[in-house]
């Protein structure tokens, strides 16, 4: 879903809200479970599961999280690629 709205410079700005489907499909690309997740996040195993059936507002900054969590794991696995 994107949103628009005016910034403070009057201009028009949006934002890419992330949907539960597409944090799904992101944990599932990385082989995490709600539980590993939430533990990488610092919340809880419900909280994904309520952001990917779309019963709670996913924050607009998890995709920030997400990106740097992406970076993490990349450079742990050593190769810069997803297995």
């Amino acid at each position: 879903m994107t949103n628009f709205f005016i910034d403070k410079y009057d201009q028009w700005s949006y934002i890419n809200f992330m949907t539960g489907e597409e944090l799904k499909t992101w944990r599932k690309k990385w082989g995490k479970t709600q539980g590993e997740l939430a533990r990488m996040l610092g919340t809880y195993q419900e909280t994904i599961s309520r952001w990917e059936r779309d019963k709670r507002g996913i924050p607009s900054h998890l995709s920030l999280a997400l990106e740097a969590l992406e970076n993490r794991l990349r450079k742990e696995a050593g190769n810069g690629s997803v297995s």
